[in-house]
């Protein structure tokens, strides 16, 4: 296995990739606990739109990873005094086992249910009867502003389906989505225990893996306009007083060619600089009597968009102050509120290193990007000032939209 140690941080980590194409990281770790995360290159919203000749309806993805972790085999782990957990993200899914030792054996569990997952219909429904709880006021804002901002992006859909979306996912179209996506060259092992890099090796070459036999899938295709939002300002009645800002960003090649790996820093503390910790915003909000919930940014394929919430009944006066605060965001934030907050990220992240959970799934959501974990962040705590500013300045151009729930 070749050795990493990006930044020299004392926390080196080792990869290979197999002759089946199957991605392995590994991070040794002379703690109690040990962690393996099953890791696929495919996020939640729709990809492909047909394989094997048939149309793949959205949330395939989504229902795969539910059955695949579902509480049968999350009881059949704890037997092994095992935690489970699975998630998705626009841009990955991922299953992780953690144990205080032998990683292997629940590993091996795991990998068997995905090289050999038999779906039946029945369980189908009764997940779909489980997760068509009510939706939240939060679930339904979200959903409504980015239909508006996207035109034909899939990310507009988010990644998790509704009631009337999931009728039309039946079992055959999971295990084709399957034989397409969890194969070898898709995956990525991201084992962290206490052993040699080579038996770490020797034992995955012994795990039981997916069909490697290649599927046709015809690619989606579509063609957003990233210059202008569909929708710029929507009123909804619902069962809350919330406002909802979105930011669309431009396609990530062109993003990328201008600011290069500066971007995948910036995000890392963009919420933090502008929104979370920002005393300008928190001060503008509070002013106009609104309750600031949220802020996040969604990345999936080319798309980037940052959503703010919040609960307020005076959406005139708050879109007033967030109209103003976006003119120039390389405004908000001064070179030494902006090291206080970095250096305080690289400290957090540091300290997340200790955590076994914490760390794989760090290293797991950075490699969306391509970054090893601590790549990611001793770059990030060395990010250039007057450059962040003006990645900034771009962001403020960026098309916005914004959707008001009203409170019936």
């Amino acid at each position: 296995m070749i050795k990493s140690d990006y930044g020299h941080i004392n926390y080196p980590f080792y990869e290979q990739k197999l002759d089946n194409g199957l991605k392995v990281i590994f991070i040794p770790y002379d703690g109690v606990n040990e962690s393996a995360i099953v890791y696929l290159s495919q996020g939640g919203y729709l990809h492909s739109s047909k394989i094997l000749s048939s149309k793949i309806p959205f949330g395939t993805s989504y229902y795969v990873e539910k059955m695949i972790m579902d509480d049968e085999f999350k009881d059949e782990l704890k037997k092994l005094d095992t935690d489970s957990y699975s998630a998705s993200d626009y841009s990955y899914t991922c299953f992780q086992v953690t144990k205080k030792d032998d990683i292997f054996t629940p590993l091996t569990l795991l990998m068997n249910r995905l090289s050999s997952m038999r779906f039946d219909e029945e369980e189908l429904d009764k997940i779909k009867s489980v997760t068509h709880l009510p939706k939240t006021a939060y679930d339904v804002t979200k959903r409504r502003l980015l239909n508006n901002l996207y035109f034909s992006s899939p990310i507009k859909n988010g990644y998790v389906p509704d009631e009337k979306e999931s009728v039309l996912i039946h079992t055959t179209a999971l295990k084709k989505f399957m034989s397409h996506y969890y194969v070898p060259p898709r995956v990525t092992l991201i084992i962290l225990a206490s052993l040699a890099p080579s038996e770490v090796i020797e034992k995955v070459k012994k795990l039981p893996l997916p069909s490697n036999a290649p599927t046709y899938s015809e690619e989606l295709v579509f063609d957003e306009d990233y210059a202008h939002v569909k929708e710029e300002f929507e009123t909804i009645e619902g069962e809350d007083d919330i406002l909802m800002y979105g930011v669309k960003f431009c396609r990530r090649e062109e993003l990328f060619e201008h600011f290069g790996q500066l971007l995948f820093y910036s995000y890392e503390v963009l919420c933090d600089c502008l929104f979370n910790k920002n005393e300008e915003f928190q001060k503008g909000v509070y002013k106009v009597g609104a309750d600031f919930l949220k802020a996040e940014l969604l990345e999936g394929g080319e798309d980037t968009s940052l959503l703010l919430t919040f609960k307020t009944k005076r959406s005139v006066a708050l879109l007033s102050f967030l109209t103003d605060y976006f003119s120039d965001l390389s405004k908000r934030i001064d070179s030494k509120r902006f090291t206080e907050i970095v250096d305080n990220y690289y400290v957090r992240s540091l300290a997340n290193l200790s955590r076994p959970k914490d760390t794989i799934r760090n290293f797991a959501r950075s490699y969306a990007n391509n970054f090893p974990y601590t790549a990611l962040l001793v770059s990030t705590s060395k990010m250039n000032f007057k450059s962040y500013k003006e990645l900034l300045k771009e962001i403020s151009k960026f098309p916005k939209a914004s959707v008001q729930m009203k409170k019936i």
